[in-house]
């Protein structure tokens, strides 16, 4: 039994970027059912099912069971809207915190930082080659002037983080592996997505695991040597300044700034302007949002759905939409049911932790994607796994 679901869960992770380039093909068309939501969906129950199977602790799913039955009821009885659309939205929001308490509890070596490597790649090609046939879908419509290609995946924020999240993993292990080879074409198609992707996401998120590498490295190396790596990291920056303004993602800022009125650099730092570039004016999204979620106590408490938020617009940063969605006593419930887990990994999977954490502040797409939580909770396993 043991051996056949470690198959399963280790043939989900593989076979992820199948499974979320067949759900892009389907958001694009319009098809009402999503192959990614019902293959993680059915995951996500085998996981609850093995914590009530395998842990000794089986609070936070009767919590959660409770929860959903009194969500459920305040849809239809107050909401009046789709109960199937929140059962929906519910099970897509504790989808992370699940997943996290599945892999601090199961284990699988099989599942590794070589197979993440593997699974990178993968997502790698599935973003160049499409490319170069001229296969796929764009960011951008191309009526602004802005450009970006997603290859069969939906969304460029959702794509970004993934990749974001993939790549300390996947550096980490090719560097203590020494698979240099595999290092110097990984960085080749990498590089190629930065620019055919064009999110700002992607390239900021990757400086930052960038200087992650260089300052870890500056910590272990003698003193003789800081001077050298410093110079490195000086140039790295100074190279990634002067191609910036070649690259797709300066095109698009550029466009954004010009769309807002900004003058000046120093434009940026007055809160308009770093609601409409840095935030995409997604803060003006969560006041309007507000504007109807505080008119009532009971929007308050169990919040005002997923169907209500999105006739509104969703803020696109998670820890709001997950907040106005499901109201206070949802997100005291999804906060508890991470606990102390989050603390529990270390090194390299906490650095990534934080950052993707950080990132779904401002861009979102990562705490409520299973897509991206999927890898986010693996690294649990991984983190395990690593000597």
């Amino acid at each position: 039994m043991k051996k056949h679901f470690d198959l399963i869960i280790y043939f989900f992770l593989l076979l992820s970027p199948l499974i979320d380039c067949l759900t892009g093909v389907q958001e694009r068309f319009n098809i009402p059912f999503s192959i990614g939501v019902i293959v993680r969906g059915i995951v996500m129950v085998l996981a609850m099912y093995y914590l009530f199977k395998n842990s000794k602790n089986r609070n936070n799913i009767y919590l959660f069971l409770v929860y959903l039955i009194i969500e459920l009821i305040y849809t239809y009885a107050y909401l009046r809207t789709s109960i199937f659309s929140e059962f929906k939205n519910v099970i897509v929001i504790f989808y992370l915190p699940f997943m996290i308490l599945f892999f601090n509890y199961y284990r699988n070596e099989k599942i590794d930082n070589k197979l993440m490597l593997i699974i990178n790649f993968v997502y790698l090609f599935l973003i160049v080659i499409p490319f170069l046939f001229g296969l796929g879908f764009n960011t951008y419509t191309g009526e602004d002037g802005k450009s970006a290609f997603l290859g069969f995946f939906y969304d460029g924020n959702e794509l970004s983080a993934l990749l974001i999240l993939l790549l300390p993993i996947s550096i980490d292990y090719m560097i203590k592996n020494k698979e240099y080879l595999h290092l110097a074409s990984y960085i080749f198609l990498y590089l190629l997505s930065i620019v055919i992707v064009g999110t700002k996401v992607l390239l900021l998120g990757t400086f930052i695991v960038i200087l992650y590498f260089f300052i870890r490295k500056l910590m272990t190396v003698e003193k003789k040597k800081r001077l050298i790596l410093t110079l490195g990291i000086l140039t790295f920056i100074g190279i990634t300044i002067s191609v910036l303004p070649f690259t797709p993602v300066y095109k698009n800022l550029i466009i954004s700034m010009d769309y807002y009125g900004v003058k000046s650099i120093f434009d940026l730092f007055k809160p308009k302007f770093i609601d409409n570039i840095i935030f995409s004016n997604r803060i003006a999204f969560a006041i309007e949002v507000y504007k109807t979620f505080g008119t009532s106590t009971l929007y308050i408490i169990f919040g005002i759905g997923k169907s209500m938020l999105m006739n509104i617009k969703d803020v696109e940063i998670d820890i709001m939409d997950i907040f106005y969605s499901i109201g206070v006593l949802g997100t005291i419930i999804y906060l508890y049911t991470f606990g102390k887990n989050v603390f529990k990994i270390s090194g390299v999977y906490k650095f990534t932790f934080i950052l993707l954490f950080i990132i779904s502040l401002f861009s979102g797409h990562i705490l409520i994607k299973p897509m991206v939580a999927t890898f986010l909770s693996v690294m649990f396993l991984l983190d395990y796994n690593t000597p």
